[in-house]
């Protein structure tokens, strides 16, 4: 693996849950933000990823817990795409059975660099599970980039969920009509 600078805030980030998060959610979510942050650091002094960090970070991409797959995910991606055995990690949450852990990758496509974005979205956008397939095609609009609206199209009369396809249709009639300014945050430009 090639050794990139990355930053080790983990201290900062475990402080900042501990603030935020209130006492019926403490206790389970920061335990496992502090074994996140624990990889973290790790693979930031190393620069490289070791088994125990691995299962950790891919336990957390399953995570329902949005601040926990965020972190896991938006850490990761940093990574990307010189290290295989995040490309390994991504591409296992996103083989799950579990729907969550798809749906949680094809979220932080927005981190990813383009080419694997494109590859999740590709798939995504004809998962089993409506709920990704609505993702894919919101992280579609999301990311404002119109070679991936070919993956939309091409998707589009496949798509026998009613509620999925009024969303594809949508997304492809309002894609216009959003712009994404240079920080990357998109705004609708209706009205």
């Amino acid at each position: 693996m090639t050794k990139k600078h990355i930053t080790d805030d983990s201290i900062r980030v475990i402080q900042y849950y501990h603030n935020l998060l209130s006492d019926t959610h403490r206790v389970q979510c920061l335990h496992k933000i502090v074994a996140l942050m624990k990889a973290w650091s790790n693979t930031a002094k190393t620069g490289a990823l070791g088994q125990e960090d691995r299962n950790v970070f891919s336990d957390a991409l399953r995570d329902k817990n949005e601040y926990i797959w965020y972190e896991a995910g938006s850490r990761l991606a940093q990574l990307l795409p010189e290290n295989t055995d995040v490309q390994d990690i991504f591409a296992s949450a996103f083989k799950s059975t579990n729907a969550q852990a798809r749906f949680n990758v094809v979220a932080l496509a927005r981190s990813f660099p383009k080419n694997f974005a494109r590859q999740v979205l590709a798939q995504a956008i004809s998962d089993k599970s409506s709920k990704v397939r609505i993702k894919a095609a919101d992280m579609i609009l999301i990311l404002q980039d119109k070679e991936y609206l070919q993956i939309l199209k091409e998707r589009l009369p496949h798509e026998t969920n009613e509620k999925v396809r009024c969303y594809m249709v949508k997304v492809l009639d309002n894609f216009d009509n959003f712009d994404k300014d240079k920080e990357g945050a998109v705004h609708s430009t209706i009205g």
